[in-house]
């Protein structure tokens, strides 16, 4: 009965084996049909920049060309234009970025000289459409004719009287303005031929040796009038805005005008200076008056190798402040590598601009003018111009370029919004925008 022993083993081995078979789940794989995988999806094409050029703009003594890169610096493409074209550019979605460069190249060729211009904007939206537009032209009304003004005893050292002569149509006056010593210290002053139009009040702004500006208005102007006014009948302004100058300012210009809040456009020129006239003061003096709301304000003026722009748009300004101390430095001065040290906090827009050039001026010249406008601190990657450009255009000497000024906006409307305002949809009153600026000069 011994050999039972190893039968019954193996029984009870295979009854175990059996019994955990049951309690498994096989999967079976279903067999691979190689027929139903997937094709790779087609590159999709599409338009990744429109530009429409409206039929009135003058081509007829230019070479124009569109170039755009993409954020990386790679040419997508390049196109001429004649005015009334529609350029469409096309390409696979894989190889366009979601920001573009969008270049704008102008040969400009007469008998003396061979010029271009190359503007080059950053940062613009794939799927833009851009139009180049003329804007519409401002109706000039007709002179009528003419009328003088006299003003005696002006406190003056000299006969260049800085003065203004307007209307609430802020049509540029034509006349002819001549002055005359009276003695070392007054002035004698003559406008004449005024041009008069619609609008027949005027108001009539001089100024004084001491910078100071002072007005007076002229009711139901007719033609052929002639007014003679003492300096003492003018008032001073209702209100004054002081600004300090750096003590380098070589050059000054400003003025101030009323303005329509709707239109923006200009009506009362209430304040004009010229550096030309008597100098440069340590400080500015605006006048302003409280019968109008909203003024246009300019400011130029230049110092050491820095040159400050500031137009305001609204009430009087609060105040306005000439920094000294701000710098734009470049370290690498080239176009495709250009780095720069600031202390300038904001930067909404730079542009940042390279020149070469050779020959004489009125004989021979030819030259490069390049302008890389973009937004922010950052310095985009810019790409080079297409080799068949280079080749068609050989004095254009692209590596000759110097770096020449940078001009840096730190008060203006963004930078995406000022793309949409010049070149999407064009606003008329686009050029009477507040901005402050500052143009660091090579």
């Amino acid at each position: 009965m011994k050999f039972l022993k190893p039968i019954a083993l193996i029984i009870f081995v295979f009854l175990i084996t059996v019994s955990c078979s049951k309690n498994e789940t096989t999967t079976v794989e279903p067999p691979v049909n190689k027929g139903e995988q997937e094709e790779p999806a087609e590159p999709v094409s599409v338009i990744y920049f429109t530009l429409t050029v409206d039929a009135s703009t003058n081509t007829k003594e230019t070479e124009d060309w569109i170039i755009i890169h993409n954020d990386t610096g790679e040419i997508l493409d390049f196109k001429s234009y004649e005015a009334g074209d529609v350029l469409t550019f096309e390409s696979l979605e894989t190889e366009v970025t979601n920001k573009i460069t969008v270049s704008h190249l102008r040969r400009t060729l007469n008998l003396t000289e061979d010029g271009y211009f190359v503007q080059t904007y950053t940062d613009i939206d794939n799927g833009s459409n851009w139009k180049f537009t003329k804007g519409t032209a401002i109706n000039v009304t007709p002179s009528i004719g003419t009328f003088d003004i006299n003003i005696t005893n002006i406190p003056s050292r000299s006969t260049k009287i800085p003065h203004a002569v307007s209307s609430l149509e802020h049509i540029p006056y034509q006349f002819v303005h001549a002055g005359s010593f009276i003695n070392s210290s007054y002035v004698n002053f003559r406008i004449n031929n005024i041009d008069l139009r619609t609008e027949t009040d005027i108001i009539v702004s001089i100024m004084d040796d001491n910078f100071d500006m002072k007005y007076r208005f002229v009711n139901d102007v007719k033609v052929g009038d002639a007014y003679n006014f003492d300096y003492s009948e003018f008032m001073a302004f209702d209100s004054s805005l002081i600004i300090d100058l750096p003590a380098t300012t070589k050059t000054l210009v400003y003025d101030v005008f009323t303005i329509n809040e709707n239109t923006l456009r200009k009506g009362y020129h209430l304040n004009s200076y010229g550096y030309w006239s008597y100098g440069i003061p340590n400080k500015i003096k605006l006048g302003y008056l409280n019968k109008f709301n909203n003024y246009l304000s300019d400011i130029i003026l230049s110092f050491d190798k820095t040159q400050y722009r500031n137009i305001s748009i609204g009430p009087k300004p609060e105040s306005i402040i000439i920094r000294e101390d701000l710098f734009f430095t470049p370290e690498n001065s080239s176009i495709f590598e250009f780095t720069f040290t600031t202390n300038l906090d904001t930067i909404i827009r730079k542009n940042n601009s390279w020149y070469t050039s050779t020959g004489k001026q009125n004989v021979d010249l030819a030259y490069l003018r390049w302008i890389i406008t973009s937004p922010g601190h950052d310095y985009p990657v810019i790409g080079e111009i297409p080799d068949e450009l280079k080749k068609m255009y050989p004095a254009m000497n692209i590596n000759d370029l110097k770096y020449d000024y940078s001009t840096i906006q730190i008060k203006s409307i963004p930078y995406q919004e000022w793309i949409t305002k010049w070149y999407v949809d064009y606003d008329s009153s686009f050029t009477k925008i507040e901005r402050e600026e500052y143009v660091f000069l090579e």
